[in-house]
């Protein structure tokens, strides 16, 4: 509802624009932001602790949109892009440079400040005219920011955010959100809503984090339970999943990129890794591995990326005929060293899972409840199915302070398997 709220009274109250929210989207909207975007939104309705306040993030999104902000963000992406087209292009390993600059086409450059408050104007007119309390706009940054936090506590970069997060898109403060409810001239909204109730009993039973089909993230795990294979990454490496490769970043510009290799191809991985993945590169100590009974093959080099010069280290690894995967790990030509043990250790925890492992991993689901009298923290963050920070993660996706306790009767979340 609040989607169809918010881009309603976007286009009733700005008639100039003749086009939809979501027609703009479509047209001035590269499809790989505009998946993000799907993304970000269906992650933020976890935080989010009543429906006006997902409707103010979605309407800021929105204008975003509208303001056309998106499509000027994308065009210097491209340019990094290109430049990452053009480097690939002077080594001669144009499909490794592509790989090596996944975060230029994942995460887009960040929107500038005065972007953000064209946005959040715009989101408070939106909600506003679809009645909605536009304060909740302002209150939801409280638990983005411990969501953030928490985030990098869970990634060991507490205090150095890693820019892929909602914030290192979106440099917001709440004064900053305040003024622009003031400076949007809209008319105070008659018994505003808020409609925390109806929010709560939708997102009851949603999946929390990914889809099992699409592979999920434990931790420091990925796994994939219908492709049944799984790897880990090391402390201090926070784990994404896109629809066509796996990132995790690390600290100090460290990346690494898991993919599949787009199309079967025949011969040892040593001749697929030089020849096929890697042809022209200047590769070093190239040679032939297994890993964990799979046929594998590494090799060195060195790759210009919009970062600067990175050392890399590319892993091939066979699984059959048809399946070939592939391990990219990069970091700073003069810190490489300090980071090789832990990619030798996540190259050698790839492995495939049997049938009973795959069917074991099942979605995690939000769990929407109102407390009981002699409900405590302490007990209901036990429940939850994480390995560490359960305290710190249920607070999070409450809202709820250090030290804050529990209301008998109010709404709660928590996380099932």
């Amino acid at each position: 509802r609040a989607g169809g709220d918010a881009a309603g009274a976007s286009a009733r109250a700005d008639a100039a624009m003749t086009r939809t929210a979501a027609a703009v989207a479509a047209r001035e909207t590269p499809v790989g932001a505009a998946v993000a975007c799907v993304a970000l939104l269906w992650n933020l309705l976890v935080e989010a602790g009543n429906e006006a306040e997902f409707a103010g993030v979605l309407g800021h999104e929105i204008g975003h949109v509208t303001a056309r902000h998106t499509a000027q963000r994308y065009s210097q992406s491209v340019v990094a892009q290109i430049g990452a087209v053009l480097a690939g292009a002077a080594t001669g390993n144009r499909g490794v440079a592509d790989l090596a600059n996944l975060g230029a086409g994942l995460y887009l450059t960040s929107f500038s400040r005065d972007q953000e408050f064209e946005a959040d104007m715009l989101g408070v007119r939106y909600m506003s005219r679809a009645g909605y309390d536009p304060g909740a706009m302002a209150s939801f940054l409280d638990a983005l920011s411990m969501h953030s936090a928490l985030e990098d506590r869970v990634a060991g970069k507490e205090g150095r955010p890693d820019g892929i997060d909602f914030f290192s898109t979106h440099p917001r403060t709440e004064d900053r959100v305040s003024e622009a409810i003031s400076l949007a001239g809209e008319r105070t909204v008659a018994d505003p809503m808020l409609a925390t109730d109806i929010y709560m009993k939708k997102i009851d039973g949603m999946i929390y984090g990914s889809d099992p089909k699409q592979g999920v993230i434990r931790n420091r795990s990925f796994i994939h339970p219908e492709l049944r294979f799984t790897f880990d990454v090391p402390k201090g490496f926070r784990l994404v999943n896109s629809e066509s490769q796996v990132l995790a970043v690390g600290p100090d510009k460290a990346r690494i990129i898991f993919d599949m290799a787009p199309e079967p191809v025949d011969g040892p991985m040593a001749y697929y890794l030089s020849e096929i993945w890697a042809p022209g590169a200047s590769l070093t100590g190239l040679e032939t591995i297994t890993i964990n009974g799979l046929e594998a093959a590494t090799a060195a080099a060195s790759v210009n990326t919009t970062d600067g010069e990175m050392a890399a280290r590319l892993v091939a690894i066979r699984k059959d005929v048809q399946t070939i995967y592939r391990f990219l790990f990069l970091a700073p030509a003069g810190a490489m060293t300090s980071f090789s043990e832990e990619f030798r250790r996540t190259t050698h925890s790839f492995r495939l899972i049997s049938a009973k492992e795959a069917a074991a991993v099942r979605p995690l689901r939000l769990h929407v409840f109102r407390a009981s009298a002699g409900d405590s923290v302490a007990a209901l963050a036990a429940a939850m199915p994480f390995d560490d920070f359960k305290e710190e993660r249920f607070r999070a996706l409450n809202g709820l302070t250090p030290g804050q306790g529990i209301r008998p009767g109010q709404w709660l979340k928590t996380v099932r398997q």
